[in-house]
């Protein structure tokens, strides 16, 4: 019996196959390191830019430090600067301190020479007050009150009360001061009288008919009204004098001086 072998186009079929298949295995497995590859440039790409990034960053925020540092530096300087300039003022006022600490005791002498001074003279205007003419005691109550308002240590305006009113005290005591004022008379009549006042040394009164005339002086109770009726019209000729309504003559009048304390 007679074994046939198998034809020759199988055989090579079957090789071509194995061949193919072999060919597709290993395009396969490349295929595959090839993305591998891919993955990886990828990702070296994107690892790349990150560090790009954060370099620029880096610097970026390396430029503001570097400014930051800068301006504190400046800052710095001046704040060293500024701390020597107060130091030099507290070692001047720690001086100055010095200076009024030790004329402490010397001020408030002369404080206290000076609230003495202001007290004394308070009190002599205030003497002063009970001989004001009835002219001037509008004025000097305001004052009076004014000066006891105030508190003893408010030496400022205490001084500029007094010297105000003793200025004005002054003013009238050097002048021929000329007033119009009411009288009664002894029968009960009221009059209008002229009232020439001679400073305050005394004051000369006539009614306007010139039939009754006063001699005024001063006194700590007031001052005082002396009918002198007998000088009426030398004493209306005086003020008619003052109110230029006569040409200037000599008059005589009896007169005193009043001192007052």
């Amino acid at each position: 019996m007679l074994i046939k072998s198998p034809p020759f186009f199988p055989v090579a079929f079957r090789a071509a196959i194995g061949s193919l298949l072999l060919f597709f295995c290993t395009f396969s497995a490349a295929g595959n390191e090839l993305e591998a590859l891919e993955e990886s440039i990828s990702r070296w790409i994107d690892l790349q830019k990150k560090l790009a990034d954060e370099n620029n960053s880096w610097k970026a925020d390396r430029e503001i430090l570097e400014q930051n540092l800068f301006v504190l530096s400046a800052e710095l300087e001046e704040l060293q600067e500024e701390r020597n300039f107060l130091q030099e003022n507290f070692k001047l006022q720690d001086i100055q301190r010095a200076q009024v600490e030790g004329s402490l005791d010397q001020e408030r002498l002369i404080r206290d020479r000076i609230q003495e001074h202001v007290d004394a003279n308070q009190q002599r205007l205030f003497r002063l007050i009970k001989f004001a003419p009835p002219y001037l005691e509008k004025e000097m109550r305001q004052a009076k009150s004014k000066l006891e308002s105030l508190k003893s240590e408010e030496l400022g305006q205490r001084f500029q009360a007094i010297v105000t009113a003793l200025i004005r005290f002054e003013e009238f005591n050097r002048s021929l001061t000329l007033d119009y004022v009411p009288r009664k008379l002894s029968d009960g009549r009221e009059v209008m009288v002229h009232l020439l006042y001679w400073g305050l040394a005394g004051a000369y009164a006539v009614d306007e008919r010139g039939e009754m005339a006063w001699r005024v002086t001063p006194s700590s109770e007031g001052w005082t009204w002396k009918e002198e009726p007998e000088y009426a019209k030398q004493t209306l000729q005086l003020i008619q004098v003052q109110e230029q309504r006569r040409p200037p003559e000599l008059i005589a009048l009896p007169s005193s001086i009043s001192s007052i304390q």
